[in-house]
């Protein structure tokens, strides 16, 4: 049989034409060059799960520790894609922290500066960007997530290797002019050993964290404290003359960039920063005349 007398007696059913026609020929498409469909399915569920994250689909859990936060516009929306994210990164309970937090500033600023949400906006992008940080149990659940594997495969051909390039605090070695730490090349393998440091992000912080015990890690983790304590001294003091400059405060963790030796650059100006635009926030009558 030729596939267009197949095609035409597809038509002449006149019942799901479109649909039997793409199958008909998927089908003969799969025989001819079986890898190319499912480059094609991984590719096609790859844009699935990118679509879902843009637009996830809130857990119980997460819909919960929203909806306690009492926050609307566009402070909610940064919630309901953050929260979420922070249960993957952890779990509910580290979400929960993140929301509290948000939820006081909210609170505040409404007492505060009615009708204003830029100061928790802020909050809400922020606090979750420090508690995000990218450390080698992140690191590993990024790489095994099934979206970024298919998405791998659906752009690579059949047979493709992985390399990766990493610098682990304990393992890497330091170039001896500079003092930071330098990349070394990983094979496949690695694969294997970020899907067991996945399962135990659970651990994270605790007594058998040995990635926690570097400076790196260290400093990671007393940014979120100390930002959270920033927090709680603009809500203390917050008022219609400095909402502006507490909003700038609170965005000062965005100046925090890259990893390792990049990243610590980057902290320290961040924090000569904070201190020039906290005297703006204690001293509003300042503010007013540099405007």
């Amino acid at each position: 049989l030729k596939a267009e007398s197949i095609e035409a007696a597809i038509r002449n059913s006149g019942v799901a034409v479109e649909m039997s026609l793409a199958a008909f020929r998927w089908g003969r498409m799969a025989v001819i060059d079986r890898a190319f469909v499912e480059a094609e399915i991984a590719r096609a569920n790859a844009v699935s799960a990118s679509e879902a994250a843009a637009h996830p689909q809130l857990s119980a859990a997460a819909r919960a520790i929203v909806d306690a936060v009492g926050a609307k516009g566009e402070t909610r929306r940064l919630l309901e894609v953050r929260v979420p994210d922070l249960i993957d990164y952890q779990d509910e309970a580290y979400a929960k922290r993140y929301a509290d937090v948000v939820k006081r500033v909210v609170a505040a600023e409404a007492k505060a500066v009615p009708g204003q949400s830029g100061l928790s906006e802020a909050a809400a992008r922020y606090l979750y960007k420090l508690m995000a940080f990218k450390d080698e149990f992140e690191v590993a659940r990024l790489h095994t997530d099934p979206a970024f594997l298919a998405s791998l495969d659906a752009r690579f051909k059949h047979g493709y290797t992985v390399k990766y390039n990493l610098a682990p605090p304990l393992l890497a070695e330091r170039d001896p002019a500079t003092g930071e730490l330098q990349k070394k090349t990983y094979g496949a393998w690695m694969l294997n050993a970020f899907r067991w440091m996945a399962r135990f992000k659970g651990l994270r912080g605790g007594a058998l964290d040995l990635f926690s015990k570097t400076e790196e890690r260290r400093t990671e983790r007393a940014l979120i404290e100390d930002y959270i304590g920033l927090l709680e001294q603009i809500c203390s003091k917050l008022g219609a003359a400095n909402h502006g400059a507490a909003v700038a405060l609170a965005s000062v963790p965005d100046e925090i960039r890259g990893y390792g030796h990049v990243k610590e650059k980057s902290i320290a100006a961040a924090k000569a920063l904070q201190q020039q635009r906290l005297q703006d926030f204690l001293n509003p009558k300042t503010e007013k005349v540099a405007a």
